[in-house]
């Protein structure tokens, strides 16, 4: 199939990447940068705020994962006005022109954030595209699947990202601090069986023009995940936690339990200890 990834220089869009490359797509990256692009797909710079090089971007393409846009809830909060411009109006664009182009499928990069109160600015953008595809889709009867991400690491994440920050913080000071809620929990899942079950659920019909849920198989508190780091990472001092109230963040779970999409999972599956390994090894080549 003839794939466009639009943010597929990015860290969950670089996997999917992979993986549409691996199942031999013919994959063409839209971005505004050049990381981590595998050499095999063809890419062009491209803004989703450029209607016009975005419509023409997309000619000949049949499939299209849309995971361009401001992705921080902190950058979010501090920029009502870009998250919207960026994720809304992106969007916008982007079904714009899947419906000039005829493409056969949208993709949606969504958050577990959208079913719940938290999240902020970055909700309601997410919230906001939801509604978009889903009207784009009755009015102009284009198929799509929206898929609401969990907590993702793994390789090619940034600061931004919870863990990679922790892991980092923790390698340069030597002792793990902690601004949140030490009674947290988060469903991590690896960036890399995130990438899997996305084109997975490009193939099957039977998930079309419907939500569901990528996230981790299992519930871990942030408590005993700092405790797995402290002990891989060989740190003596005790973990500290400063009370820190973070705008949109959640506790517990992120969505109301009343609202419960589709989930997909990926089995076999990568471990959590060897994901946190792997990420750990990465992090510590970029600090040499």
């Amino acid at each position: 199939m003839r794939v466009a990834v639009i943010g597929g220089s990015g860290f969950l869009g670089s996997h999917i990447v992979d993986r549409l490359l691996i199942l031999k797509n013919k994959v063409l990256v839209l971005d505004n940068k050049k990381n981590f692009l595998n050499t095999k797909a063809a890419f062009k710079i491209c803004n989703i705020l450029d209607k016009d090089k975005l419509n023409n971007s997309l000619k000949n393409v049949e499939i299209v994962f849309h995971l361009a846009g401001l992705s921080s809830l902190d950058e979010s909060h501090r920029q009502p006005f870009n998250t919207y411009k960026n994720n809304i109006e992106g969007t916008i664009n982007v079904l714009e022109s899947c419906r000039l182009n005829k493409i056969k499928k949208l993709i949606f990069s969504s958050s577990l954030y959208v079913a719940g109160n938290h999240g902020g600015f970055y909700a309601c953008s997410k919230k906001a595209c939801e509604n978009y595809i889903e009207e784009y889709s009755n009015t102009f009867n284009i198929s799509y699947l929206i898929l609401r991400y969990g907590s993702l690491y793994g390789p090619r994440s940034d600061l931004y990202n919870g863990l990679h920050k922790i892991i980092y913080q923790t390698l340069l000071t030597k002792k793990i601090i902690y601004e949140g809620e030490k009674n947290s929990s988060r469903e991590y899942i690896h960036v890399v069986d995130a990438a899997k079950a996305s084109v997975q659920l490009m193939y099957d019909d039977k998930y079309l023009n419907k939500t569901t849920n990528i996230s981790g198989q299992q519930t871990i508190k942030i408590q005993d995940m700092l405790e797995i780091i402290r002990e891989m990472l060989k740190i003596k001092k005790k973990i500290k936690f400063k009370s820190v109230k973070k705008i949109g963040h959640y506790i517990r779970v992120p969505h109301n339990i009343k609202e419960l999409p589709l989930k997909y999972s990926v089995n076999p599956h990568i471990d959590l200890g060897e994901g946190l390994n792997n990420l750990i090894d990465e992090i510590k080549k970029e600090l040499s």
